[in-house]
């Protein structure tokens, strides 16, 4: 009695599949290697308030993706100041965000110290909020720069 053993087929891949595959992997490299890339040219401070109490994305991808910090200021556009409260239209999402100003906090204009009688409507702000009460303002930046050194243009600035 002779046993027979069947020897499997050689399996052929064709060009066009590996072509598929390379292209695939090329892209998700290339994606994580762009986003990777994107957060460490973002500046820490400027977030999305409303993200971050709506539970979603926070300082570190907290909130419901894990982590555990919270978005805590926005960047944006001045459209009513008071001595107790601002109210800006921020430049990431066109959203309106009202935060209460108090005695500790405190204002620049350009790195110099400032007051809050300084903040005019229209002017580019960078509001960095209380880490323990959202909607209080614990910094305001008039004319903040980022990372180029030149503030970020404002309505008023004419070319």
């Amino acid at each position: 009695m002779a046993m027979e053993i069947e020897v499997p087929k050689k399996i052929k891949i064709s060009r066009t599949f590996v072509s598929v595959v390379v292209v695939i992997v090329v892209a998700v490299v290339s994606f994580y290697g762009g986003t990777r890339y994107q957060k460490s040219r973002q500046p820490a401070a400027v977030v999305n308030k409303t993200a971050a109490a709506a539970g979603g994305f926070g300082g570190g991808f907290g909130g419901r993706f894990g982590g555990g910090g919270a978005r805590r200021g926005i960047a944006g556009t001045v459209t009513a100041v008071s001595s107790t409260s601002i109210t800006i239209t921020g430049t990431a999402d066109n959203a309106s965000h009202t935060y209460s100003i108090s005695s500790t906090t405190t204002v620049t204009n350009n790195g110099q110290s400032a007051a809050v009688s300084d903040i005019q409507s229209g002017n580019t702000v960078l509001v960095i909020a209380n880490p323990s009460d959202t909607s209080q303002a614990a910094r305001i930046l008039i004319n903040p720069s980022f990372g180029g050194g030149a503030p970020m243009p404002t309505s008023n600035q004419q070319d």
